[in-house]
C-alpha cells in the first residue's frame, strides 16, 4: 500500500483516476480495473509491460483523490505492443506535448526500434522528443535522428568582432 493524500467520494475518485489513465498513452487503460472502497483504491488487470504497471501508479498518484493504492497489476509476458500500436503511442504523445513541434517529425518502429527524423528549432525540443518516445510501451531503443535548424542570419544576429591578426610570423 502506498499513502497519497486525502479521500473525496467514491465516484469521484474514480472518474479522476479514469481521466489520468486516458490522458496517459503509456497506459492500455481498459485492460486496467479500478476499485475504490474506504480510503483504498485496488488497481487489477494484465498489463504488456512493467512500464505500463508504472505509469498506471503514476497516474493515481496524480489524480490526488486517495489514501492507499493496492497495486494487483500483473504483466503479461506475450502482451507486447506491435510496432504500428508503438508508432501510434508516440505519434500521439507528441502531438499532446506543447514543447515539441510534433508536425516537424515523422516516427518510424522497427522491432521495438524506434526512429525519429525531422528539423527542429532548438536542441530542448529535440530532447524532449527523446524522452517522449523512449517513455512509450514496448519501446527497445530510439534512434533520435532529428536535426536542429541553424539560426538564420539576419542583421540583428550579426556583431562586430575584432578580426585582426595576431602579431608575429604568419604560416601559410
Amino acid at each position: 500500500m502506498v499513502f497519497v493524500g486525502q479521500m473525496h467520494n467514491v465516484e469521484q475518485t474514480k472518474a479522476e483516476i479514469l481521466r489520468e489513465f486516458r490522458q496517459d498513452s503509456r497506459i492500455r487503460w481498459a485492460d486496467i480495473g479500478v476499485d475504490v472502497k474506504d480510503a483504498t483504491v485496488t488497481l487489477t488487470g494484465t498489463v504488456a509491460s512493467t512500464s505500463q504497471v508504472l505509469a498506471a501508479l503514476e497516474a493515481v498518484h496524480r489524480a490526488e483523490s486517495l489514501v492507499y493504492i493496492v497495486n494487483r497489476l500483473s504483466v503479461s509476458p506475450d502482451a507486447r505492443p506491435n510496432d504500428k500500436e508503438i508508432a501510434g503511442a508516440v505519434r500521439s504523445a507528441l502531438e499532446r506535448d506543447e514543447a515539441v513541434p510534433a508536425r516537424s517529425i515523422q516516427v518510424a518502429v522497427s522491432n521495438g526500434w524506434v526512429a525519429l527524423c525531422g528539423r527542429v528549432d532548438r536542441q530542448p525540443e529535440r530532447e524532449q522528443a527523446e524522452r517522449i518516445a523512449r517513455r512509450a510501451g514496448g519501446v527497445r531503443g530510439v534512434y533520435n535522428n532529428i536535426a536542429v535548424s541553424p539560426l538564420e542570419v539576419g542583421v540583428e544576429n550579426i556583431h562586430d568582432a575584432d578580426c585582426s591578426l595576431p602579431r608575429g610570423r604568419l604560416y601559410g
